[in-house]
């Protein structure tokens, strides 16, 4: 399968040397002779690269007049820095504010970059995806435009919601940031369509002919020969990434085709949209019965690495229901508690004592402006408990500002102090990857930080964990280990993911390539599954957001997955 090349050549200009030069920031001077000194497959290049596409002459732009580049570094490397930096540059040389958008979970370390390079005050202006709308309503009501968009973490433009909203963004240069920006062949459409100026259809002409990965990787070849994209892979600091499969017990087996052989009764004769729902339901409630079998093992297994004096990071998902079809002793519906939720109380039953965070209250497609107003507030507060349990977990004294940030306090001459960490487990939501440095253990004599858990929901999740997992360890590699079961739900996840990771293979990402070497090992582990199973799992599961089930089987297909 064919691959994209990353690389992009030098412009002529170095942007970032003459700003930093003449406005002489009074920011974190290490900081800012750190970029000045890298070469030219840095974070320094890639600012110099995109300004040079906005402002050069080398702009191309889309059918609404917006430029585009996108900057594909690999995860946890410095494109916080690139984002600011470009934000800043563009801001001085067009006299007009700049927009960053990234997750609400992210945006303290955005602005905490921006405040390291001295750029807190140079006319920034920070924004999360759920507030984007609203932000690009005040500029609409004051008649401003933005001398830049930049979207941080752009892979979730999946949401079509987020994509409309950019189109109308008043802005001629839109920056985009992402380590795994292309998971399905809609976002290679997508992305590509904005990269090289053409229309998506005729992009997506481009990649109907023959082998998806071969035309993706042949597209995003053009991509980064034109000078719209960049990519700079970065060496993985942790392990080779590991696999362990925990088999359904017989009990388990039986509940599964319970459930399924329930809900293809429900669906008969059912409208499309009580099917879709229903096949929704379908595939928490298979999930819910893989989770279960994993908690045991998951217990296990955290309780081993703090044996031997370790700290243990636990991904998985925390989302509880009741089944519609299985039952409790009593006759009541069964209530299924979300994996990190079971697993924390199977820990507190053995008497270890853990953190665990929770996820934001997404954002609907319609709100009323008091139900956002109402939902803002809520996760302010939930984001608040969960950086008061995050300074539970991590070694080191930690006080708390006015506004609920956590601090770090260092003796006068600057040097930090240790305290032991009050837990050593933290168990965080799939959805919460990315962001939480404060996780980063900094203390030579600490024991060793173990990434562990379930399966993701996406390829980008699985890289952000494992990625950003890889540095918290201050004491070397870090152990990742992926906990799956031969469950129905898991199989038909290694199937989707298998996809996306081929997908991102294909534009150049090499830290695909292990996990794809994992998938094969699953593969071998489990082996072929029945033939009643393969049809559930392969039609009775929702699409993704942007992408029909029709146009994934084609994918799928022409990708050569086996069936």
């Amino acid at each position: 399968m064919g691959e994209a090349p990353a690389r992009a050549s030098s412009p002529a200009t170095d942007y970032v040397h003459a700003f930093l030069e003449r406005t002489a920031l009074a920011g974190t001077p290490g900081i800012q002779q750190f970029i000045l000194d890298q070469d030219d497959h840095t974070a320094r290049n890639g600012v110099n690269l995109a300004v040079e596409r906005f402002t050069g002459t080398n702009r191309q732009a889309d059918s609404t007049g917006k430029s585009y580049f996108l900057i594909a570094d690999g995860t946890g490397t410095g494109k916080g820095f690139q984002a600011v930096l470009t934000a800043a540059i563009l801001s001085e040389q067009l006299h007009r504010e700049a927009l960053l958008v990234t997750r609400a979970d992210l945006l303290e370390e955005l602005r905490n970059d921006a405040a390291r390079l001295g750029l807190s005050d140079r006319n920034l202006r920070f924004t999360s995806f759920e507030e984007f709308a609203k932000a690009l309503s005040d500029a609409k009501r004051t008649g401003a435009s933005f001398s830049a968009v930049v979207i941080d973490e752009a892979q979730e433009l999946q949401n079509e919601k987020l994509r409309a909203l950019l189109e109308i963004a008043p802005t001629r240069n839109v920056l985009l940031l992402s380590a795994t920006p292309v998971q399905s062949p809609g976002e290679a459409e997508f992305f590509g369509a904005k990269l090289s100026g053409r229309s998506r259809s005729q992009v997506r002409r481009q990649l109907a002919s023959g082998n998806v990965a071969e035309r993706i990787a042949e597209l995003w070849t053009e991509l980064y020969r034109s000078g719209a994209c960049v990519r700079r892979e970065f060496p993985f600091y942790g392990e080779q990434a590991k696999l362990e499969l925990e088999r359904l017990s017989v009990a388990q087996r039986e509940e599964e085709q319970s459930v399924i052989r329930g809900y293809e009764t429900q669906m008969k004769f059912q409208p499309a949209p009580e099917v879709h729902r229903l096949r929704s339901e379908l595939e928490l409630e298979l999930r819910a019965i893989s989770d279960l079998a994993l908690v045991r093992r998951a217990s296990d297994e955290i309780e081993q690495r703090l044996e031997k004096g370790g700290k243990v990071i636990f991904y998985g998902n925390d989302r509880s229901f009741r089944s519609r079809f299985l039952r409790e002793t009593t006759g009541a519906p069964r209530r299924f508690a979300g994996l990190l939720s079971a697993v924390q109380e199977e820990l507190a039953f053995r008497g270890v004592e853990t953190a665990k965070l929770s996820e934001p209250l997404p954002a609907p497609f319609f709100e009323t402006e008091s139900e956002a107003i109402a939902r803002t507030r809520a996760n302010h507060q939930l984001e608040l408990q969960n950086r008061e349990r995050m300074t539970r977990f991590v070694d080191g004294l930690v006080l708390f500002d006015q506004d609920g940030s956590p601090r770090e306090v260092k003796q006068p001459n600057g040097d930090q102090i240790y305290k032991s960490s009050q837990v050593k487990v933290i168990l965080l939501p799939h959805s919460q990857n990315a962001g939480y440095s404060v996780l980063n253990q900094r203390w030579p004599d600490a024991g060793p930080v173990s990434i562990l858990s379930s399966l993701p929901d996406s390829a980008n999740a699985k890289i952000q964990e494992d990625g950003r997992g890889s540095r918290r360890n201050s004491r070397g590699a870090c152990e990742s280990l992926t906990l799956t079961t031969d469950s129905i739900a898991d199989r038909r996840q290694v199937q989707s993911l298998e996809l996306q990771f081929k997908i991102l293979r294909a534009v150049g990402v090499q830290a695909a390539k292990p996990y794809l070497d994992l998938i094969a090992r699953f593969e071998h582990l489990t082996g072929p599954q029945s033939p009643h199973a393969r049809v559930i799992c392969a039609t009775n599961v929702p699409a993704r957001r942007n992408s029909s089930v029709a146009g994934r089987r084609v994918a799928e297909a022409r990708l050569g997955r086996k069936q």
